[in-house]
């Protein structure tokens, strides 16, 4: 990436998360020694979320000038760019990336979180619940199909719906929870 020396408004790089994910962090691997070659990674401004944050040196790495981009919280983009000004040029040579990245689910990790709202997920006449909510129950077309308040140890009555598979959808312990359910 070579600078611009009137305004430090030089190439720049920018990675982008996908739709669900974030940034945890990214480690840039750059060519030979700071100063060498006309070389000024030290000119590297780095942003997070449209924020600038420092640029920390990778204390494993003194052969090359390897930098680490550590989000506080996980990010959505990270942009890197030559910030270099001055009577002379510098240049940021990357040689590789590393990008360290979380998904993001739409619903609470059961792992993680350990909620379990529905006791049966195959169901003829009933759902049984674990734990009190308000729910609702979406079919494969995305539409609401019945919606209730249910307690710790109810049953709700789903006789009325069609076979197929359905989703329950409520809110435990704070997190979204949605567990599959098939209908016989």
């Amino acid at each position: 990436m070579y600078s611009n020396i009137t305004d430090g408004n030089g190439n720049s790089i920018a990675i982008n998360a996908a739709t669900g994910t974030k940034i945890n962090s990214v480690k840039v691997k750059t060519s030979g020694l700071v100063g060498a070659d006309n070389y000024g990674p030290s000119s590297a401004v780095i942003t997070v979320d449209g924020t600038v944050v420092p640029t920390v040196y990778d204390p494993a790495d003194a052969t090359n000038a390897t930098y680490l981009v550590n989000a506080a919280t996980p990010a959505s983009n990270i942009t890197i760019k030559n910030g270099h000004m001055g009577p002379t040029t510098a240049q940021i040579r990357i040689v590789s990336m590393d990008v360290t990245y979380t998904d993001g689910l739409a619903v609470a990790d059961f792992a993680k979180t350990n909620s379990i709202l529905v006791k049966n997920t195959v169901v003829g006449e009933s759902i049984s619940f674990a734990k009190t909510a308000d729910i609702q129950i979406v079919n494969a077309a995305g539409q609401v199909v019945k919606a209730a308040k249910v307690t710790e140890g109810s049953t709700l009555n789903v006789s009325s719906l069609a076979k197929g598979m359905y989703i329950v959808t409520g809110t435990v312990n704070g997190e979204k929870v949605s567990q599959k359910v098939i209908k016989n």
